[in-house]
C-alpha cells in the first residue's frame, strides 16, 4: 500500500496537513458563525421559555392561593348558614 511506504509518508502529511488547514479555515469562515448564532439563538429561547414558564408558575400559585382563599370563605359561610335558626314554614 504506496500510503504507508515512508518516501511517501512525508507528502501525505504535509497535503493532509494542508487540506485540514483549509477545511478549518474555511468552515471557521463560513460554517461556524452561522452554527454559533443559532445556538445563541437556541440559548436565549430556551431562557426566555424558562423565564415564561416561571411567571405561569407564580401566576398559578398566586390563583391557587385566591381560590383556596375563596373556598375557606364559602365553606365558612356554608356552616354559618347550617348552623343558623331557619324559620319554621307553618
Amino acid at each position: 500500500m504506496p500510503q504507508f511506504e515512508s518516501h511517501f509518508f512525508s507528502s501525505l502529511i504535509f497535503w493532509e496537513i494542508l487540506s485540514f488547514g483549509i477545511l478549518f479555515f474555511l468552515l471557521y469562515k463560513y460554517a461556524f458563525p452561522s452554527l454559533l448564532s443559532m445556538l445563541e439563538e437556541r440559548e436565549k429561547k430556551i431562557k426566555d421559555s424558562l423565564d415564561q414558564a416561571e411567571r405561569h408558575r407564580t401566576e398559578a400559585e398566586r390563583i391557587l392561593k385566591e381560590y383556596e382563599a375563596k373556598l375557606a370563605a364559602s365553606a365558612k359561610e356554608a356552616r354559618r348558614r347550617c348552623r343558623a335558626p331557619r324559620p319554621s314554614a307553618r
